[in-house]
């Protein structure tokens, strides 16, 4: 028995009523989904905006950094261009003066040697006056019987100063070689400094003349050495010697001779006996002097030559004979301290294994695709040559002291 208050529900409409109920809350439920994604999806598109500008910002950056560095490049290199114009222009130059004054100092050669000649001659006039007025005296005192003082006008001065000049001239020589040694900027011909004439009388030099560069201290002790063993040698005999004696010795020699190799051009050649072995100084002093002409053809060649590959290969040239000379003085020093070889003892003062440690180290430490290192060893090298040659001149004594040292006990 129900209530009279109460309203009773069919089934029907209770279910009819969850069902409104579920499709209110799904449709809440799906707003709220909605407006979530909404949201979210704002947010994310704010975040990416930022980003984005975050991103051309850098960007932006990233560009002004490359231009700097591109306008900083672009301003090396037309500083590159201004600079290797200025280089190009004072090399010119540079070339243009040093072929005016290679041509100047040839000029001023040309009348130096005038100069030596003349003043040669004059001096040969002088000698005549005095030697004329000395005959004219005594011709008068055998005529006439009493003595004539007769005075030779004394010598003017020239109006320039000889040596002075001449000291002028070797430093602007000296100054163009060193031009060379720095950069080979000038292409012209070296210029030959001005040799004094065998018997040419050098005025003194005077007091407030500036010296000329004396060579290094090694230098001027061999030079010395050299020159007091070539004046200590005994002067040559003029008559010739016995040609049996000559021939006779040489075919002993011949006997005994060998040669070892070098493996480079040319044999180092000795004398065997008696388990005793002895150097031929020929052998050493011919390369020498053969390699100092090559090396001074090639420097002549140098010196015409523009292109800088044609004059790196004659460079090289010459550094090779440098090398073959080298290698032969070398072996030289490895055969006297380790193989027991001997130099003759008759050169002793001029060829020495001292002497040649001494070539060989100027060989091992110069550079003689310099032309000034070539010219100062090959002044030291034709000093030695002329003391052996003239040591050895003529052969019969020397070849007869190898012989003798060969047979000694």
């Amino acid at each position: 028995m129900s209530d009279k208050g109460q309203t009773v529900k069919e089934p029907a409409a209770i279910i009819q009523e969850v069902t409104q109920q579920m499709d209110d809350f799904f449709v809440s439920k799906k707003e709220e989904i909605d407006k979530a994604l909404a949201e979210k999806i704002d947010l994310e598109k704010e975040e990416a905006r930022k980003k984005v500008e975050a991103l051309e910002r850098k960007f932006a950056q990233d560009k002004d950094v490359l231009e700097k560095h591109r306008i900083e490049i672009e301003d090396l290199r037309r500083e590159k261009e201004s600079l290797r114009g200025q280089l190009d222009e004072h090399l010119r130059q540079a070339a243009h003066y040093q072929g005016l004054i290679e041509k100047m100092a040839n000029i001023t050669v040309e009348e130096l040697i005038q100069v030596r000649e003349l003043r040669l001659k004059l001096e040969t006039v002088r000698q005549k006056t005095i030697e004329k007025v000395a005959l004219l005296q005594k011709d008068i005192q055998e005529r006439f019987g009493f003595p004539a003082q007769i005075e030779v006008p004394a010598e003017e001065e020239a109006g320039l100063d000889f040596v002075q000049e001449h000291i002028r001239l070797k430093k602007i020589i000296e100054l163009l070689r060193s031009g060379e040694g720095a950069g080979d900027a000038g292409q012209g011909q070296a210029v030959p400094a001005p040799e004094e004439p065998a018997g040419t009388p050098v005025p003194e030099e005077p007091s407030e003349a500036v010296p000329a560069p004396e060579p290094p201290a090694e230098a001027r002790e061999m030079e010395t050495t050299i020159l007091e063993s070539a004046a200590a040698a005994p002067p040559v005999e003029p008559e010739p010697f016995p040609v049996e004696e000559l021939e006779s010795v040489k075919a002993a020699l011949e006997k005994c001779r060998k040669a070892n190799p070098t493996n480079i051009n040319g044999d180092i050649i000795f004398y065997e006996k008696n388990k005793k072995m002895v150097i031929d100084g020929e052998s050493l002093i011919h390369p020498m002097a053969k390699t100092l002409d090559d090396a001074g053809a090639l420097h002549s060649l140098l010196a015409q030559k523009e292109s800088p590959k044609e004059q790196f290969f004659i460079k090289q040239d010459i550094i090779n004979q440098q090398e073959i000379l080298r290698k032969i003085y070398l072996k030289t020093v490895k055969l006297c301290e380790k193989e027991n070889y001997l130099l003759p003892d008759y050169t002793t003062d001029v060829l020495s294994v001292s002497a040649i440690k001494d070539i060989l180290e100027k060989l091992s430490l110069g550079n003689w695709s310099n032309l000034y290192d070539f010219d100062s060893f090959k002044t030291q090298a034709l000093l030695l040559i002329k003391a052996f040659h003239a040591k050895t001149t003529p052969p019969l004594a020397y070849l007869k002291s190898i012989l003798g040292q060969l047979e000694e006990d």
